[in-house]
């Protein structure tokens, strides 16, 4: 065996990801000609080794126009939702056979709409009934986590139940159900993610609040049409970024939070947990942080059980002091190690104080484990609203600059339960 025999057969046993593979640009040839076969299409050469060597020349003929032909063979070829399952479930083949552990396949459903394939036989549609439908044949075991993505350009909240994603949200939801039937089983849904904060420009707190309502609605119906349960929503509650720590649509998610109507809203995190880069982007770290926030509040309530960040429901006058009555689903901390750097003050504000009373400490009440008491240096005068990890001054650093301490006693690391960000109105209590 000579050195490159001995280095391309470590390469082909080397563990490897396939990322953004077009599946009509990577058929097997013997494939693509009996395709074109049986749709009646004459292809350019008419057997396997010579149809490969008229794809390599076009390939580098060094024009793209004759690099386009093999494209325009191939999507003619594929044509039919059959032809596609085919193509999908051998690009999955060849894959495996060549050591990938993650392979990413891709295709363009409109391009295939002149050939009469409808826009909506998505690639995750066919791709999942492809792999089920051979497994189940070969009585192999199921296990299916179909995930979908759908982004929107809504400038405001009210435009998103009317929208694309909505659209084809529904759509993916019926492909998953006639998946789901191919296999004899029931389609369940684990949970809807919403993610829509700073891209609502309506300026309205409440026109933000009532525009995710109706879009959970929306999503509802959509799922009973299809037989599927009610869903959980889950969401991330936002709290800006760096340089941006207030705004209608952060304060809209406040009013959400309490107000949701009778929908299965859960949030899973506050986003200062979530690390960020200069842009307001999220890293990997950040990324891989909110992932397992999410998934673990999925698990939990799949199982049955409440997943619950701490959430301040009423502040209240205490003599100078201030009471802060929280919803919990265990004992408070205010955590020592200030993994976010919300400051001494743990994250605790006030707005509206007409005397320069201020916040001197914060810490758990001692006969209560689910109430905070801020210590102020006298009693706050005027109309007063407590804040946490909210409209916080422009910062610098790795998280938004809306950020806190406070937290439940669950878990460890990555897996903790944050306290929500909140502004209230500070009342003169009992």
């Amino acid at each position: 065996m000579t050195d490159s025999d001995a280095l391309l057969t470590r390469a082909r046993a080397l563990p490897k990801v396939l990322l953004h593979e077009h599946l009509d640009g990577g058929l097997r040839v013997a494939t693509l000609l009996a395709l074109l076969r049986e749709r009646g299409l004459e292809p350019p050469q008419h057997d396997v080794p010579a149809l490969a060597a008229w794809f390599d020349a076009n390939a580098h003929a060094g024009s793209l126009e004759k690099y386009l032909e093999g494209f325009a063979l191939t999507v003619e070829a594929m044509s039919s939702v059959v032809a596609m399952e085919r193509v999908a479930f051998e690009a999955a083949e060849d894959a495996q056979a060549d050591g990938a552990l993650l392979a990413e396949f891709r295709i363009a459903p409109l391009l295939f709409e002149t050939h009469g394939v409808s826009g909506e036989a998505t690639v995750e549609a066919l791709l999942a009934d492809a792999l089920l439908a051979r497994r189940a044949a070969a009585r192999q075991s199921l296990p299916l986590m179909f995930v979908r993505v759908e982004t929107d350009t809504a400038a405001e909240a009210s435009a998103l139940a009317t929208g694309t994603a909505t659209h084809n949200l529904d759509q993916a939801l019926q492909n998953l159900v006639a998946a789901a039937k191919r296999l004899g089983r029931p389609a369940q849904v684990l949970a809807v993610v919403l993610d829509y904060t700073l891209e609502d420009l309506t300026g309205d707190a409440l026109a933000y609040r009532d525009g995710m309502i109706a879009l959970m609605e929306r999503i509802t119906r959509g799922m009973a049409r299809a037989g599927l349960a009610r869903p959980h929503f889950l969401a991330a509650f936002d709290c800006g970024t760096q340089t941006v720590t207030q705004g209608p649509a952060l304060d809209g998610q406040w009013e959400l939070s309490w107000n949701h109507g009778d929908h299965q809203l859960v949030f899973a995190a506050p986003s200062y947990a979530f690390e960020i880069d200069d842009t307001g982007r999220l890293t990997d770290p950040g990324r891989t942080a909110k992932a397992t926030l999410l998934a673990e509040a999925v698990l939990a309530v799949q199982a049955g059980d409440r997943w619950l960040c701490p959430t301040i429901q009423l502040a209240e006058r205490a003599a100078r002091d201030i009471r802060l009555i929280c919803e919990a689903a265990g004992p408070l901390v205010l955590d020592s190690d200030d993994p976010y750097a919300a400051g001494p003050l743990a994250g605790f504000g006030l707005e509206g104080v007409t005397n320069g009373a201020r916040i001197t400490e914060a810490e758990i009440d001692k006969t209560d484990p689910k109430m905070v008491i801020l210590r102020c240096s006298k009693r706050p005068e005027g109309a007063v609203f407590v804040t946490y990890a909210h409209a916080a001054a422009a910062g610098t650093g790795p998280f938004p600059a809306n950020r806190g301490a406070l937290r439940d006693d669950y878990g460890t690391g990555v897996l903790r339960r944050w306290a929500l960000p909140a502004r209230l109105l500070l009342t003169d209590g009992r």
